[in-house]
């Protein structure tokens, strides 16, 4: 029989603030995005509990959002990951139990206590069980539901037990997850992170080394697909007032009326308008109907025109 771990992930309940976060140029109750940049906003930790949480508004001319930051403590002792030290074949009896001793499963680093190091059940063994025996609580066995949980110091304490039940099998194999309170251990280490930019293709390249026998494996090529979130809002970068000939019809360029957003292009961009006193908008293919809607897209390929019609506003002393 064989282990293997893979990564687990957990939510956390996050408690009261246990600490206090300010800027050292703004003073306690606020600070600006320059300030975060330059490295003055500061976080410390009171020393108590193991998560934090603290709300802010953000203010960006007259808008304004409510935010909140989470914070996960992470203790001096956890700043080195978890390491499986052994993980070794289990020889067992047909139909009889069998004990994985430390030396077989033992999960943890040189700081941890063995009660921290938790194992979980993620896929149990299929010709058999296992279970946690305590000789004053009786046992307790493992369900789809509800997946058995240890900590190293059960497994050392000799209370985890490997069940073989099936007859006629020759192998079998249970994966768990490993945490140890802040860091999970596992096939999932490795992450692509997306540099928050437009781009929505990207690939690597990873080829596999043995420096033991002086080998390396043909290189492969990983394809990326990244899938877009339009989170980003519109901003208007010109709105001139535009002049115009009496009984005309004027060209809008984008110079005068341009909209511009991250996450959409120009012909996703769109404008409602309200109908003029004076005239009216169009499409220069179509002068002669009025629209209250277009795009950045037809602004830019010259398509939009205003029709005026009407007298001409006269400036009187």
């Amino acid at each position: 029989m064989s282990e293997q771990t893979t990564r687990s992930n957990s939510t956390p309940r996050v408690p009261q603030s246990v600490a206090e976060c300010w800027s050292t140029s703004s003073g306690p109750s606020s600070f600006s995005l320059h300030d975060l940049k330059q490295g003055r906003v500061i976080y410390r930790h009171d020393g108590s509990g193991s998560f934090d949480v603290f709300n802010l508004t953000v203010k960006v001319k007259d808008t304004y959002l409510e935010v909140g930051v989470y914070v996960q403590v992470d203790s001096e002792s956890h700043q080195h990951h978890t390491q499986i030290l052994h993980s070794k074949t289990l020889v067992v009896e047909e139909g009889k139990p069998v004990k994985p001793s430390r030396g077989r499963l033992q999960a943890g680093h040189e700081d941890d206590i063995p009660s921290e190091a938790m194992f979980i059940v993620r896929t149990p063994p299929v010709h058999g069980y296992l279970q946690r025996s305590l000789s004053e609580e009786g046992s307790l066995g493992t369900d789809e539901k509800s997946p058995l949980i240890f900590t190293q110091q059960d497994i050392d304490d000799g209370y985890i037990h490997y069940v073989q039940t099936t007859p006629d099998q020759q192998q079998d194999c249970f994966l768990l997850d490993v945490m140890n309170g802040f860091q999970a251990v596992g096939n999932e280490l490795i992450s692509y992170v997306h540099d928050d930019s437009e781009d929505l293709l990207d690939n690597f390249t990873t080829f596999a080394n043995s420096s033991e026998l002086g080998k390396q494996s043909l290189p492969q090529t990983l394809s990326v697909t990244v899938e877009s979130v339009n989170d980003e809002a519109p901003v208007i970068t010109a709105n001139k007032i535009l002049q115009v000939w009496v009984n005309s019809v004027t060209e809008i360029i984008s110079g005068e009326l341009c909209s511009e957003d991250g996450d959409s292009s120009p012909q996703d961009l769109a404008y409602l308008v309200s109908p003029p006193s004076n005239g009216h908008l169009a499409l220069k293919s179509f002068p002669g109907l009025s629209m209250q809607n277009f795009t950045q897209a037809q602004i830019n390929e010259g398509q939009l025109v205003f029709v005026h019609t009407g007298m001409s506003l006269r400036k009187t002393t």
